[in-house]
């Protein structure tokens, strides 16, 4: 192989690898902007998921007042089902 035959083929090797490069620059750059994109997904996934465990949270709250609520009146109507058996055991008594 003569001098020029070589340099002829390392120039195509290296237009080759140009190409290459240029090819897997592009490649790159989308494949960066991908992952800027699923980044911004996966912050705003994550701000929606702590958006709906605080509502969980308050939903639970609010359960358990509620059902503290339903207790409370529960034992007044014991309560007042205790006095009216209090005055009715009275009258009997008298």
């Amino acid at each position: 192989m003569s001098l020029i035959q070589r340099l002829d083929h390392i120039e195509a090797a290296i237009k080759k690898l140009q190409l290459k490069c240029r090819e897997l620059e592009i490649e790159n750059e989308e494949l960066k902007l991908k992952n800027t994109q699923n980044q911004e997904l996966l912050k705003k996934r994550a701000e929606e998921i702590n958006n709906l465990e605080e509502q969980n949270k308050i939903s639970k709250l609010a359960e358990g007042l509620s059902a503290d609520q339903d207790r409370n009146q529960i034992k007044a109507q014991i309560d007042e089902l205790i006095d009216e058996i209090d005055h009715c055991i009275k009258l009997v008594k008298n």
